[in-house]
């Protein structure tokens, strides 16, 4: 199912170095503390991050050959991501509704309604117990052949943890199913486990089936005395302690006939997948968007009264930059609560996500181009001012602009982040419109509309001058589309 040869991946003075491997029908462990590089090895085994060394094969595959149908049979469950905390249960269910091949809707929402996971009730306010039980439950959600979970039990009580065991025993119940499940709560593995891996300042220091570790292996504790007297033939790893030394072996049975002393004796620790692709990220950022739904009926109200002191080319201008923010918006979210890891967790290229923020770009764009054109008629109806003619000759030049908005503003978030290109972005976006605005005013005062102006050009002049716009705009957003791709490829998670 997973194997991890030789891997390596430097980051300054720490140094992964793994080698494992996740056989079909079991369930492995990987267990060790907090910063000794469970989640740096699940990053480079999904191929979120870059390796310095060696190679990664997931369902006989290398990871960087898994296709989206690929993705489909994994399931992924990341300690610090996950679908934005904005987002409620209903909404994630229609996203892996459009996401994935397998999901079953109703089995999902049973399974949540059983968890006691409210629908309508945003993640943000769910308690930790509960978003770590709905990260479990999108993982297993899609039929998925092979689970990778990065502590799934961090931070909950008991209960909670052994809540989330059980859900993960009933998924192993069925088929030829295999779960990589790294903690540092050995108790929480060792019953749920076939074999451990321990992992300790990035290298795999011991692995061992489960049933050999509990009958065969002990940590010692001993004073110094003890320690000097002890044969050490069967000692593994010694560590001094304030109390002496606690040593590991893997011939418990020995010492337990040779010796007496206090003793721990047991307790260590394709085209088809491509639009389920794109079909899902549009739904995921579609939901995002309507949890703005205030903010969307202001702007639109806002148009009707700024258009009311303009020709009414204004208001193309204003909507479609309105839909390039909330385009800009989308890609805030995804990095809002760290979003973005888990996504290509998920049947998910990265060049389809950066193609998608294009595609939604020009829907979201263009629905406000065609609100508009309905805004400026309805003005025209009521204003002598404002023909519909010169609507209709205004209107086109707006498409190439709104390409060309995008064009600008998708790559630097990608590029930078979100804090950096956000700022970037709000003030080129800030710029273009006053433009807009500006030229607008500017011809106002000569008694001249833009509408005015384009229709004084012969058809032929203003037919070659809309051409030119268009190719210019399809240039342009070709070049930012290709350096998306390639920062996205290139981004580090």
């Amino acid at each position: 199912m997973l194997k991890i040869d030789h891997l390596v991946k430097r980051y300054g003075a720490f140094t992964l170095e793994c080698d494992m491997e996740i056989k079909p029908g079991c369930v492995t462990g990987l267990i060790g503390k907090n910063g000794a590089g469970k989640s740096t090895a699940f990053k480079a085994a999904l191929g979120l991050i870059r390796t310095d060394g060696g190679s990664v094969k997931i369902l006989g595959k290398p990871i960087e050959q898994l296709t989206a149908a690929d993705r489909q049979r994994i399931g992924v469950v990341m300690a610090d991501s996950g679908f934005s905390s904005f987002l409620s249960v209903k909404d994630i269910a229609i996203i892996l509704d459009n996401m994935y091949d397998k999901f079953d809707k109703s089995v999902f929402l049973d399974e949540c309604s059983r968890s006691e996971l409210p629908f309508d009730k945003k993640i943000k306010d769910f308690s930790t117990g509960m978003k770590a039980k709905l990260k479990v439950l999108i993982a297993m959600s899609h039929e998925a052949s092979l689970l990778i979970l990065d502590e799934p039990t961090v931070g909950l009580d008991v209960v909670a943890r052994d809540e989330i065991l059980d859900l993960l025993r009933r998924y192993m119940e069925e088929g030829n199913r295999s779960i990589l499940i790294s903690s540092h709560i050995s108790s929480d593995l060792e019953s749920l486990c076939d074999d451990l891996y321990m992992i300790d300042h990035g290298k795999i220091l011991l692995h061992e089936e489960t049933d050999v570790l509990l009958s065969s292996y002990a940590m010692l504790k001993l004073s110094k005395e003890q320690y000097e007297k002890i044969d050490r033939q069967y000692l593994l790893r010694s560590k001094e302690e304030a109390y002496g030394y606690s040593c590991l072996t893997n011939e418990k049975q020995y010492y337990a006939e040779n010796y007496r002393f206090d003793r721990n004796d047991g307790k260590w620790c394709g085209n088809q997948e491509r639009s389920n692709e794109m079909r899902g990220l549009l739904v995921k950022d579609l939901r995002q968007m309507l949890q703005q739904k205030k903010f969307l009926v202001i702007m639109l109200l806002l148009a009707f009264f700024l258009n009311m002191n303009t020709d009414g080319s204004f208001v193309f201008g204003y909507l479609t930059f309105v839909g390039a923010f909330l385009v800009l918006n989308t890609l805030s979210y995804d990095e809002y609560d760290n979003t973005l890891p888990f996504i290509f967790t998920l049947p998910v290229e990265r060049k389809t996500y950066a193609i998608e923020k294009y595609v939604f770009g020009l829907l979201v764009c263009g629905t406000g181009w065609l609100v508009g054109l309905v805004v400026a008629l309805v003005q025209s109806l009521f204003t002598t001012g404002v023909s519909v003619r010169e609507i209709l000759i205004v209107c086109p030049i707006f498409i190439p602009l709104f390409m060309l908005m995008l064009s600008v503003m998708i790559p630097f978030p990608l590029i930078f982040g979100r804090e950096k290109g956000t700022i970037v972005m709000m003030v080129v976006m800030s710029a273009c419109i006053a433009i807009v605005y500006l030229c607008d005013r500017f011809l106002g005062t000569r008694g001249m509309s833009l509408g005015q102006l384009l229709d004084s050009l012969s058809g032929m002049k203003l037919g070659m001058l809309e051409l030119l716009a268009f190719g210019v705009a399809l240039l342009v957003l070709g070049i930012s589309c290709s350096a998306s791709v390639a920062a996205m490829k290139n981004k580090e998670l």
